[in-house]
């Protein structure tokens, strides 16, 4: 699993923890 960090620089940070949110709910 790659870092949070590495999403964010890459700005999938806020767009993957809304799939993920999405997915979990």
């Amino acid at each position: 699993m790659v870092s949070w960090s590495w999403l964010a620089a890459n700005g999938f940070g806020s767009a993957d923890l809304t799939v993920a949110t999405s997915m979990r709910r």
